[in-house]
């Protein structure tokens, strides 16, 4: 059975894959969602569903991290808000 690549939506076929955290990837695929670099399969950490690695997962996530401060400002969900999205387009353009 063929699966589909979660960064591309391309098939990934058997002599090509790379699983990681129940999901095929093609080598080239499976990168860091925040600063593009490439990921070990298994020796990486996911939120929503994409992958980042241990540097930006603790700064975006980790107890100091953005979504803590969103947490600290009332926001539970630990999902960006509208307070946040300024933060969030900086984070994502300048590493």
């Amino acid at each position: 059975m063929v699966g589909y690549c979660p960064t591309c939506g391309k098939p990934v076929y058997f002599g090509e894959k790379k699983r990681s955290l129940g999901r095929d990837y093609h080598p080239l695929c499976l990168k860091c969602f925040r600063c593009k670099r490439q990921l070990t399969a298994g020796q990486h950490a996911e939120y929503d569903e994409k992958p980042y690695c241990s540097n930006c997962y603790m700064k975006l996530f980790g107890p100091r991290g953005l979504m803590s401060m969103c947490f600290m400002f009332g926001h539970p969900s630990m999902r960006p808000s509208t307070c946040c999205s300024a933060l969030l387009v900086q984070l994502y353009t300048t590493h």
